[in-house]
């Protein structure tokens, strides 16, 4: 009798240890940081607590990209204990609404791998943006070594000088641009000489690459059925 009751408590205590474990529960895992203007920052905190009954150790802590920068100098968390990740994400580079993942590992065998995510918009403060009225010239029927001519409005609904930067075009589209540097809030035009040279349809792009933050190159559509 006395070595059944030994074996029992030997047996009690080997059992106990094997079912305690680290377990990691957050307050949140994605957060949304609102609105941030460019050459700011976003500051965001996931927090969470150990609600396990063992140490929960944070192995690793990854951002997914270098504008995420993630501040953890505590590892290592008792039973019962809360945390926090904090994060900080540099907008520079970006414009419009964005998401970026933290990835956590722990020790907590339900949880090994979470991920968190914070997302929000990025407001421009400096920008130029150009918008092309039309954005396709259509010279309907047209005969073959004769010139003919087109306009478009450019307006920069921007911040800053919108630059033309380059202009790329095939033989028979000749673009002239009446300013090549349009100040924010005014507008300029670009003419188009088209001077087909066979028969049949034409459709080709004139490629306007500026120094627009959204969209570097811009397309105009030219068509034509040449006879």
């Amino acid at each position: 009798m006395k070595k059944i009751l030994i074996a029992i408590f030997i047996i009690v205590p080997v059992s106990f240890s094997l079912f305690s474990k680290a377990a990691i529960q957050f307050k949140a895992t994605s957060v949304n940081f609102g609105q941030v203007e460019e050459g700011d920052y976003a500051n965001v905190k996931f927090e969470f607590e150990n609600t396990g009954d063992s140490l929960l150790i944070l192995k690793r802590v990854l951002s997914s990209c270098g504008c995420t920068t993630v501040g953890v100098k505590k590892k290592e968390f008792k039973p019962g204990e809360k945390g926090v990740i904090p994060v900080k994400f540099d907008p520079k580079g970006y414009y419009g609404h964005i998401t970026k993942v933290v990835t956590v590992h722990t020790n907590d065998p339900d949880n090994p791998t979470i991920r968190l995510m914070l997302s929000g918009n990025i407001i421009l403060k400096n920008y130029s943006e150009p918008v092309f009225e039309p954005d396709t010239i259509d010279f309907g029927e047209v005969k073959a070594g004769k010139k003919y001519k087109g306009k478009i409005k450019i307006k920069n609904i921007g911040t800053i000088d919108l630059e033309i930067e380059e202009v790329f075009h095939v033989p028979e589209l000749i673009p002239e641009f009446s300013e090549i540097s349009i100040k924010p809030k005014t507008e300029a035009e670009l003419l188009i000489e088209f001077k087909p040279m066979r028969s049949g349809k034409f459709f080709k792009f004139v490629r306007i690459r500026t120094n627009s933050y959204k969209k570097r190159m811009q397309m105009i559509k030219i068509t034509a059925q040449v006879k």
